[in-house]
């Protein structure tokens, strides 16, 4: 997604710049701007899928204007797969937004241009406790909170009621362990229905590499680490289950393909985060159900990743910004964004909301897995790491390559 012209010291370089060029900016800071009476306006970027999810978040920033009638809030939307290209672009050409909606698998690249909220969170009334922890944690850099979540979940695994119940295999349970997954997979895999569908995505195949051995890809402080022992340990396990096992189909396509075999009826499990189960169970002819993920080794574990809202380096308006984030953060934004089925809340008063419209056993698995969750850490340059494995990783899974090779030959590309 982030452009590899565009790295991180390119970005310092032009936020340094940036005092340098002020006699040049224009009157109107692309950012923001306040007026003599008082009245501000900041500028919001955020990704939109469409006009009825773009709708959701118009409706958003109309909350924040209500709650905050100095503040008017202009909302400019792009698609997914240009919204970090062109957040780029804007931050190295000094016309960053004030308001930033980030990713936690991209705050590693972006957290330079963001400035850390905790002084304006302490002399706010914002009240932390109401959040997950685990959600803050995932937009945290260096101890630092660089934006307020809107969103987080861990991974989890989604399976086919009806063909555990159609084969006779007993439907996994809290607390079943890689063994049983494994002998589940085993017993479902009958002409072309498999018991599981893999591909080599960073947060699905992360969590299940850290469920079976407590492996990691990147260390705490940011380090890629593809080649650490258990890591081939781990990938050679889970690229097996296509090479070896044959329980998952050879991997083809795009990291949709698990899901799409999954609601095609074809594999009767698969790993994914709660930002997609309600769109699987809309979808899906038959009944979905849900489970952590299988125990392995070390224990419990299972990744986590969320979504949320900061404030860029050079935003001339920041507490003005801040209300703003707080609004889109707050008790009615998320409410509202659960009942749309739009993100699974951050703060766990309107989790409620969100459970009203999943499968059944949501709640009773999500709390679970969140109770094992870690965030998943990334390295800076994590957008082009994550891509090389979507790309390459599948080299393993269908034989081509060794397991170790691949790793050896992706650690080589991306460490820095």
């Amino acid at each position: 997604m982030f452009p590899h012209t565009l790295s991180r010291r390119t970005l310092t370089s032009a936020m340094l710049a940036g005092p340098l060029l002020a006699s040049c900016a224009p009157a109107t800071d692309p950012g923001g701007h306040a007026d003599s009476s008082g009245h501000a306006t900041v500028s919001w970027t955020m990704w939109s899928g469409g006009s009825e999810e773009r709708q959701s978040w118009q409706d958003a920033a109309r909350t924040v204007e209500r709650e905050h009638s100095n503040l008017t809030v202009e909302l400019q939307t792009s698609a997914f797969e240009d919204y970090f290209t062109n957040l780029g672009t804007r931050i190295a050409g000094d016309a960053a937004p004030c308001v930033v909606s980030m990713q936690s698998l991209r705050l590693g690249t972006f957290d330079d241009a963001m400035l850390p909220l905790d002084d304006l969170i302490a002399e706010s009334d914002l009240d932390l406790a109401a959040f997950d922890d685990n959600a803050l944690e995932a937009l945290q850099s260096e101890g630092r909170q660089m934006a307020l979540p809107y969103d987080n979940g861990p991974i989890l695994m989604l399976y086919n009621r009806d063909i555990f119940e159609a084969s006779g295999v007993p439907a996994p349970g809290a607390g079943w362990t890689i063994e049983d997954f494994e002998e589940a997979a085993r017993s479902l895999t009958q002409g072309t229905q498999f018991g599981y569908s893999a591909f080599p995505n960073s947060e699905p195949m992360l969590s299940m590499l850290l469920s079976y051995n407590g492996a990691t890809a990147v260390t705490d402080d940011r380090r890629l680490t593809l080649d650490s022992p258990a890591m081939i340990e781990a990938f050679s396990w889970y690229s097996g289950l296509v090479r070896d096992l044959g329980v998952a189909p050879e991997i083809s396509g795009n990291t949709d393909v698990a899901l799409d075999q999954f609601l095609a009826g074809n594999a009767a499990m698969v790993p994914t985060g709660p930002w997609a189960i309600l769109n699987v169970n809309a979808q899906a002819d038959f009944t979905v159900g849900l489970v952590p993920l299988p125990v392995g080794s070390n224990g419990p574990a299972t990744l986590s990743a969320g979504s949320g809202f900061g404030i860029s380096t050079s935003c001339p308006v920041v507490d003005e910004a801040f209300l703003a984030v707080t609004s889109l953060t707050g008790p009615d934004t998320l409410e509202a964004l659960a009942s749309e089925g739009r993100a699974f809340p951050s703060r766990t008063a309107p989790q409620a909301s969100w459970y009203a419209n999943a499968p059944a056993g949501s709640e009773e698995a999500l709390s679970a897995a969140l109770d094992t969750a870690t965030p998943l850490v990334t390295s800076e340059n994590w957008t082009q790491v994550a891509d090389g494995i979507a790309q390459y990783g599948g080299q393993a899974f269908n034989g081509e390559k060794d397991p170790q090779s691949v790793l050896r030959i992706l650690q080589d590309e991306y460490e820095r």
